[in-house]
């Protein structure tokens, strides 16, 4: 029962901070080096609003020629879950993802975490 109040809490906190954390965000490279494979990619997904000195409806198109680009079906590639349980892990610096209902869906709880490695190479 407190667990939940905390997570209420912490809800609340995270929603009425959000759009000053959302604003406050540095700008990301549109096209970066990935430096373990040494390939470029592209560094865009359905939060791009905006280029860095262009006008938002100057980016629209562009960041939408690009999001249909890297959305190719060449580029992708497609999980079905099978079993609770069933997990998989990708390098966020250059895989776009997303979640696309299933047969899964409905079936388990989605659980989404997070684990940050640091490379000093």
């Amino acid at each position: 029962m407190i667990s939940m109040c905390l997570f209420g809490l912490l809800r609340l906190l995270l929603l009425r901070l959000a759009p000053r954390l959302l604003a406050a965000r540095a700008p990301h490279r549109l096209v970066q080096l990935h430096k373990p494979s040494s390939r470029m990619n592209l560094y865009i997904a359905a939060h791009a609003y905006r280029i860095d000195g262009w006008t938002k409806s100057a980016s629209k198109p562009v960041i939408e020629a690009l999001m249909q680009h890297a959305s190719q079906e060449k580029y992708t590639f497609k999980v079905d879950w099978e079993n609770n349980g069933d997990m998989i892990i990708w390098d966020n610096t250059c895989v776009m993802h997303r979640s696309s209902g299933g047969s899964y869906q409905g079936r388990y709880v989605r659980d989404m975490r997070r684990a940050t490695v640091y490379d000093s190479a």
